[in-house]
């Protein structure tokens, strides 16, 4: 993927935040469902999500853009229905700017295209992921559907492009999948913990938001606190899109999903 393109076109809409730059720590779980979770963390099994909304991801079958970074969803926000397009990438790529990722430069943005409203029909996003041990840094287009009958808008067809060539007609949805998430508390610190479910299968993922350079310390803890409660941690830490594919066979080994570490 033309990386360089991609950082030029986000750099647009950057800011420096120094240390307030958080990342998103994330966690792959593979037990059973979220009830046991729920259990195994000292929480009520019985208790509701606080959101039920569906997520349906796109991709081409056999899917061929998630793997390279780019992907697609349709999913519900303050009860209006969006679209996403979401590009993730590696830092230490070589044709990254060096500077765009000195803790003093590193971007955190929440940028609303067609003015400054909060729910303006656009936006875009720009976060740290963690997965495991790898750190990427995420940006992605939101665009609210109502009234539209393409998926897709110009500017979020502009932007995938930068990354790679997109044949859009062969993009089909996968889902809808409920996706109910869970408010809770981790050592102190707040976290959402949600479950994609599909068919048989629940795609479980617990986020924990801190400041980027507390990183690796929340992590350690929390990764050591999952483990004593007997969380079931995949063996592979990885964006749900990919191990939504995996299941369903498409990387050639259906059972890569539960493959369990202790």
């Amino acid at each position: 993927m033309q990386h360089h393109l991609f950082l030029a076109f986000a750099l647009v809409v950057l800011h420096s935040f120094g240390k307030q730059i958080k990342v998103n720590l994330q966690w792959s779980i593979c037990d059973a469902d979220p009830q046991t979770v729920l259990h195994k963390l000292g929480e009520d099994s019985t208790r509701e999500p606080y959101k039920k909304t569906p997520i349906t991801y796109y991709d081409t079958d056999p899917p061929s853009y998630s793997r390279g970074g780019l992907m697609f969803r349709t999913k519900t926000r303050r009860g209006e229905e969006l679209s996403a397009v979401k590009v993730h990438f590696d830092p230490r790529a070589s044709d990254a700017p060096v500077e765009f990722f000195r803790d003093n430069e590193t971007p955190v943005v929440e940028a609303h295209f067609n003015g400054t409203a909060v729910d303006t029909p656009e936006r875009f996003l720009c976060v740290w992921d963690r997965y495991g041990n790898d750190t990427s840094f995420t940006c992605q287009i939101q665009s609210l559907l109502a009234g539209r009958t393409e998926l897709w808008t110009d500017e979020q067809v502009q932007f995938a492009e930068r990354c790679q060539s997109v044949v859009w007609g062969n993009l089909i949805g996968f889902g809808p999948n409920p996706n109910p998430k869970w408010r809770l508390n981790i050592l102190g610190h707040r976290a959402v913990f949600d479950d994609v479910q599909a068919g048989h299968f629940h795609l479980m993922e617990l986020e924990v938001k801190v400041l980027k350079y507390k990183g690796d310390e929340v992590y350690q803890k929390i990764n050591r606190y999952l483990r004593e409660r007997g969380i079931l941690l995949c063996h592979k830490h990885e964006p749900r899109t990919i191990r939504l594919f995996k299941a369903m066979g498409y990387d050639g080994s259906y059972h890569n999903l539960i493959k369990q570490s202790g």
